[in-house]
């Protein structure tokens, strides 16, 4: 258990999160692009410390590092046969009271979906992060405030732009929503003075949000073909949005962009010679990049409680006592709402419309929203809603805590993920496994092979790695045809798999040659026995399209009780031993009697 009180060194940290995920090497990346690193393997080459790295800073730039508690993100490599040795990482965004301020990565060439005590063990060493990483806001001057503290201020107005009678809680949230829009959004006083923008925005200029804010919009956006700044025309009806055609001035140049503008509060005065509306107005600005020189589509300004209410995903903001202060129509019904009724100043309903993956209903304290309340962390939990089959939706529920009125809150989201699980599902099994039998590939071999050995080497035992190629087998395609061997193949898989222990890695590695990867804690498996085990499994014959197929096999098999040999090494051993077995058989067969 991590205590987050306890503010310990990056490097234990990193080695605790190492440990935790079994993985070549744990990053810290902090958002100015400073990596730590620590390594499973002390030997490591300086390339191969440049490539975690490049893969850390590369976490930056993922979409899912500012919305997501956990993101998956690789190397991509061109060359086929680099493919397996291509690195990979869990990476969990580490925050701090400035907002997103880094990565915590663990890499390797391939890392299992991390189960629920490995992801709150993860998000608490983030924590540990962040706090170590307070010190990369040494830079971010004084005066400037966050997006979310801009929203909050003790005794301060309404931001300009939030709904009349919204509370502190709505407001917050309007601004997380308007942070996360993909359209650039600014807001400024009558002056040009930025008191707000997103992240949209920060990109169209090249500099980061927190540094616009104080800073003057006139300097960056002029109107097209004339040189005038944002806010400079004049003539327009107060209540209604303008729509204008601006460039921008960016790191790539002058941006063309189409700005919707209204203004919000004031007093409708105007500032002296300037033309421009006084301090007391403000500007709440949407910008996308204009489709043509020759002009574009009107856009409306941005209404953000309906844009909340017309996502597709649902969104639930809570209080310190569960109950329900902003909610969209999309969360009310994943949580069983009827029609017309509303959940927000009511705690949230028990049971929900929510259910774990058993099919059991979601206890109301089990809910991710009330942990984040209870424990103060970011949590995740895949749900199910509906019935069996093709009616089951898959819902990702994800929810942080969010402070609503002094106390902890929680903010939630809830996607369907029905169909990013089913195309996940359907590369995997691409990815990892034999699409005709079934069985692992052999890249999934190798893994697993490794981390069996990995283990071996902490906690002792031995591992075992069987080696089969079919003898024979040729003939069965060139006399019966290859859909006729292929239905063999897979009966022959079938055998295997119901012939080794649940936990054994079974694998085709193409053609008719199959692996048996088998760990133990105990001593060196008997491999006579294991070898006398699979003959007789193979010995009966298959029936296949009314045909009975004798099947043999040469069979070749090698242990070992050293951690630190390598899985090809082991599998190369294997293959050998095979073919020693087949070259025997085979004189034995053509030996005189």
């Amino acid at each position: 258990m991590v205590d987050v009180a306890t503010h310990r060194p990056v490097g234990e940290v990193l080695e605790l999160a190492l440990d935790l995920c079994l993985g070549a090497a744990a990053f810290r990346v902090t958002r100015t692009g400073s990596v730590d690193v620590v390594l499973a393997d002390p030997g490591a080459t300086e390339d191969a410390l440049e490539r975690i790295r490049a893969l850390a800073r590369s976490c930056l730039a993922h979409p899912g590092a500012g919305r997501r508690p956990f993101f998956w993100n690789a190397e991509v490599s061109t060359e086929a046969d680099a493919a397996d040795r291509s690195l990979a990482c869990v990476a969990v965004p580490v925050w701090n009271d400035h907002g997103p301020n880094g990565v915590l990565g663990v890499v390797d060439t391939w890392l299992p979906e991390p189960d629920d005590a490995q992801r709150g063990a993860l998000l608490r060493l983030a924590a540990e992060l962040a706090l170590d990483g307070l010190t990369d806001e040494s830079h971010v001057d004084a005066g400037v405030r966050t997006w979310t503290e801009d929203l909050v201020v003790a005794g301060s107005p309404a931001p300009p732009g939030t709904p009349t009678g919204t509370s502190a809680a709505e407001r917050r949230f309007l601004g997380e929503v308007l942070r996360s829009l993909p359209d650039a959004v600014v807001i400024t006083k009558g002056d040009g003075t930025i008191l707000l923008a997103n992240d949209a925005f920060a990109r169209m200029v090249g500099c980061g949000p927190e540094r616009l804010t104080g800073g003057n919009v006139r300097t960056m956006m002029t109107a097209t073909g004339t040189g005038r700044g944002l806010g400079a025309s004049s003539g327009r009806p107060e209540d209604q949005p303008s729509r204008r055609r601006l460039t921008v001035s960016g790191p790539d140049g002058l941006m063309p962009v189409t700005s919707t503008d209204v203004r919000v509060g004031g007093n409708g005065g105007r500032a002296a010679g300037g033309g421009h509306d006084g301090d007391d107005d403000f500007y709440v600005s949407v910008l996308r990049p204009a489709p043509s020189p020759e002009g574009c589509a009107a856009t409306e300004a941005v209404d953000c409680l309906d844009l909340v209410g017309s996502l597709d995903d649902g969104i639930l903001c809570l209080d310190g006592t569960g109950t329900v202060v902003l909610a969209n129509r999309a969360a009310e019904i994943l949580h069983g709402a009827a029609a017309r009724r509303t959940l927000v100043g009511l705690p949230l309903p028990d049971p929900s419309g929510l259910r774990t993956g058993d099919g059991q209903a979601l206890p109301w304290d089990a809910h991710p929203g009330l942990i984040a309340i209870r424990d103060g962390t970011c949590t995740t939990q895949q749900l199910v809603l509906g019935g069996e089959g093709d009616s089951q939706r898959h819902v990702t529920v994800t929810a942080r805590p969010f402070p609503v009125d002094g106390a902890r809150g929680a903010l939630v989201v809830l996607h369907d993920s029905t169909r990013e699980r089913l195309e996940q599902q359907r590369l995997t099994q691409y990815a990892l496994y034999d699409p005709l039998t079934g069985l692992a590939n052999r890249y999934l071999l190798l893994e697993e092979l490794r981390r069996m050995l990995l283990l071996l080497g902490r906690q002792g035992g031995a591992v075992a790695l069987v080696y089969l190629d079919l003898d024979g087998f040729k003939a069965i395609n060139d006399e019966f045809g290859h859909d006729t061997g292929d239905e063999v193949l897979a009966a022959v898989a079938r055998r295997l798999r119901g012939t080794v222990r649940s936990d054994d890695v079974v694998a085709r590695l193409g053609g008719d040659e199959f692996v048996i990867a088998h760990a133990s804690t105990e001593r060196l498996p008997d491999g006579d026995l294991v070898v006398s085990r699979l003959r007789k499994v193979l010995s009966a014959p298959f029936r296949v399209r009314s045909q009975a197929f004798d099947v043999g096999a040469s069979i070749g098999w090698v242990s070992t009780d050293k951690g630190e040999e390598g899985p090809e090494a082991l599998l190369a051993k294997a293959d050998r031993a095979m073919y020693l077995q087949k070259r025997n058989r085979a004189s034995a067969r053509r030996a005189p009697a």
